[in-house]
C-alpha cells in the first residue's frame, strides 16, 4: 500500500505543477466552461459552428469562415456567396421506416439551394437510421458525419450497402484545423477572441490541450520502475469499486437532498446504482401533483454501465399501465418539446429528451464522475428539476 500511496502523491505533484503553470497563462479559463455549456451540442456546438458558416451573420467577415471551412473538409462545387446555416433544420415528422424527417443539426443552403448536411456528435447517441433520413432529405448535398474523433456512423455497414456515402470528420482534426486557419485571419477583435475561446475548449473536450502533456509526465512516472507500475496496476484494479463509492457516498446524498429540497420523494434501487457493474439504472422523484397526474420526474439510462442518460415524465412507477398515458393532460408534453426540443415518446414515457447539454450524459466518464462528485450537479439537476415542476403549474 505504501508504495500506491507514494505514486498518486507524484501524481498529484504533477497535476499542480500543471495547474499553476495553467493559472499563470490563464488557460483554464474559457468562456463556455465558465457558463458550463462544454458538452451542449446544440446550444453551443451546433449553434456556434453553423455561426461562423453563415455568410450574413454579425460576425462580419462573409464568406471567410465558410470558404476555410470548405477547403478544410475538402468539399468542392459548392457556391457559399449568400449561403445562410440553420441549426435543428426539420424535414418532417419520422415515418414509420425510419427513412424521412427528422432535424438536421446544421443545414447549410446558399443561393441556389444546394445544401451540406452535418449531423454533429458531442456525447449524445445516434438515431436509429439518422444519416439516412437526411441523405434522403437531398440527394445530392455532401452528409458530414462530425464525432470527436471520426468515428463511423452506427449504421455504416447498413448504409454502405445501400450505396449511400457519408463523411466522416473530426473535432480533434478537422475542426481544430479549420479554427486556426480562421483565427489567422483578419477579423474583428471579438471575434477572434471567441474562436479562441472555442478553439481551447474543443481541445479540452478532445484530450489536446495541457493535460495530454501532464498524462505524459505521468505515464512516465508510472513505468520508471517495476513497484511503481505494479502500484498502477492495483489502482486501476480499484477503478470499478472507487465509481461504486463515489455513487454510494457523493451522488446517492446528493440525489436525496435534491428531492427534499423540492419536496419530492426518491426511488430507486441501491444494489444497481453502487454495483461495479450496473446494467440499467433507474430513478425518479415523486409528489402528491405528480400523482394526482399519474406521472413521475424519471432518469434513465440508454446504456449498461449508466451511459446515455435520458429524462422526462415518466408513468407513474407505482402503477404501471399503458393506456394511462393517454389519459395525461397532452399540453405537459408541448410544454416539454417548448422547453427542451424534440422529444420522444416510449411505452411507459410521456416524453423524454437525451440530457445533452449539461454534461452528464455518461456516468461511465470519469469527468463527468467528477464533475458530479465535486462541481455543479447538485445545482444543475436542482434547477431541472425546478423547470420540470414549473411545467405542471401552468397546467392547474
Amino acid at each position: 500500500m505504501e508504495q500506491e500511496i507514494k505514486l498518486l502523491k507524484r501524481v498529484e505533484e504533477i497535476h499542480q505543477t500543471f495547474k499553476k503553470s495553467n493559472d499563470t497563462i490563464g488557460q483554464e479559463f474559457n468562456i463556455f466552461s465558465f457558463l458550463r455549456k462544454e458538452n451542449d451540442e446544440v446550444g453551443v456546438h451546433s449553434k456556434f459552428i453553423a455561426y461562423l458558416l453563415d455568410t450574413t451573420e454579425t460576425h462580419e467577415c462573409g464568406t471567410i469562415f465558410l470558404d476555410l471551412f470548405l477547403k478544410t473538409f475538402k468539399i468542392e462545387n459548392y457556391d457559399s456567396t449568400g449561403s445562410r446555416s440553420f441549426v435543428e433544420h426539420y424535414i418532417g415528422a419520422i415515418s414509420a421506416n425510419n427513412s424521412q424527417g427528422g432535424a438536421i443539426d446544421i443545414l447549410l443552403m446558399n443561393k441556389t439551394r444546394q445544401v451540406i448536411k452535418i449531423e454533429n456528435k458531442i456525447d449524445a447517441g445516434e438515431q436509429h437510421k439518422q444519416l439516412l433520413r437526411y441523405h434522403n432529405y437531398d440527394l445530392k448535398g455532401p452528409l458530414l458525419f462530425l464525432t470527436k474523433t471520426g468515428k463511423n456512423s452506427q449504421d455504416h455497414d447498413e448504409l454502405k450497402n445501400m450505396g449511400i456515402k457519408y463523411q466522416t470528420c473530426s473535432y480533434n482534426k478537422e475542426v481544430i484545423a479549420w479554427l486556426e486557419l480562421c483565427l489567422l485571419e483578419n477579423t474583428p477583435f471579438y471575434v477572434s477572441q471567441i474562436i479562441h475561446h472555442y478553439k481551447n475548449l474543443i481541445l479540452k473536450i478532445t484530450n489536446q490541450n495541457s493535460n495530454s502533456k501532464m498524462n505524459n509526465d505521468i505515464a512516465e512516472s508510472v513505468i520508471s520502475s517495476e513497484s511503481n507500475f505494479e502500484a498502477y496496476k492495483k489502482i486501476v484494479g480499484a477503478d470499478a469499486k472507487i465509481r461504486a463509492m463515489i455513487m454510494k457516498k457523493f451522488i446517492l446524498p446528493k440525489l436525496h437532498r435534491i428531492g427534499k429540497q423540492n419536496n419530492l420523494s426518491i426511488k430507486y434501487d441501491e444494489n444497481e446504482f453502487c454495483h461495479t457493474q450496473p446494467r440499467y439504472m433507474m430513478f425518479w422523484y415523486s409528489n402528491k401533483e405528480l400523482k394526482n397526474k399519474n406521472i413521475c420526474i424519471g432518469f434513465q439510462f440508454d446504456n449498461s454501465n449508466a451511459r446515455g442518460l435520458y429524462f422526462g415524465f415518466y408513468q407513474n412507477g407505482d402503477k404501471f399501465d399503458s393506456e394511462n398515458l393517454a389519459n395525461i393532460d397532452p399540453q405537459i408534453r408541448q410544454n416539454f418539446q417548448e422547453k427542451f426540443g424534440a422529444s420522444d415518446q416510449g411505452p411507459d414515457w410521456l416524453c423524454y429528451s437525451f440530457e445533452n447539454s449539461l454534461g452528464y450524459y455518461d456516468w461511465s466518464n470519469l469527468d463527468t464522475l467528477h464533475k458530479m462528485a465535486f462541481g455543479s450537479f447538485e445545482d444543475d439537476l436542482t434547477i431541472l428539476i425546478g423547470q420540470l415542476l414549473l411545467m405542471l403549474q401552468t397546467n392547474d
